[in-house]
């Protein structure tokens, strides 16, 4: 909850414009349908981040441990994903238009451009 209610990690975030409580973070925790999975994600001996995959096939990642940052963490983090979620592809992701460290990201994973609305560019990985 701390990493997610950290203003440098929640500005490129959708549906969040603040820092979270806990009891509204307890609730969306508790409201995920079962076709979600989150995974923390370890490195250099702690856990520095998340990935996940949406009922939707989304997939989303954020570093919360800025000094994780830089060092393909996020990336190779994406790849493990999409290589564990093989048989749910197409994924998709939604990064907004200037968060130009993500844009990047999904590239180098293998996720092509489609389309552009509002601010908000949509990626579709086909495996």
């Amino acid at each position: 909850m701390a990493w997610r209610s950290h203003p440098v990690v929640y500005r490129h975030f959708r549906n969040q414009d603040g820092p979270l409580n806990w009891d509204g973070h307890l609730e969306w925790f508790k409201s995920r349908g079962a076709g979600r999975h989150d995974f923390l994600i370890h490195y250099d001996g702690r856990w520095v981040g998340s990935v996940n995959v949406s009922e939707d096939d989304e997939v989303g990642v954020f570093l919360g441990d800025f000094s994780a940052r830089g060092n393909g963490v996020a990336t190779r983090a994406v790849e493990w994903l999409c290589q564990r979620f093989v048989d749910r592809t197409p994924l998709f992701a939604e990064v907004e238009a200037k968060n130009e460290p993500s844009r990047r990201l999904f590239g180098r994973c293998g996720f092509e451009r489609q389309r552009e609305s509002k601010g908000w560019i949509q990626y579709r990985y086909d495996g």
